[in-house]
């Protein structure tokens, strides 16, 4: 069984803390959608305490997926805006 990485809560919880802080940007801002952003949040500090029980590849991976869903939901939500 692969021991985890401990860098993944440093790196899952910088994450969290960035998504937060664009998030109240965006709150600022009066930019929508927000709620993708704090949902993305609240992921990537659930990765950071499962994370650290896979391996790095593993857990890297999986906070690379989260952000590049994010981003995709985004893109679709202000699409059907337009």
């Amino acid at each position: 069984m692969l021991e985890g990485h401990p860098g993944m809560a440093l790196l899952s919880g910088g994450m969290a803390l960035f998504m937060l802080g664009d998030v109240f940007f965006r709150w600022v801002m009066g930019m929508r959608p927000i709620a993708v952003r704090s949902l993305g949040a609240a992921i990537a500090l659930v990765l950071g305490f499962a994370g650290t029980r896979w391996g790095a590849q593993a857990a890297l991976a999986a906070i690379t997926a989260l952000a590049i869903a994010v981003i995709a939901t985004e893109r679709r939500l202000e699409s059907r805006k337009a």
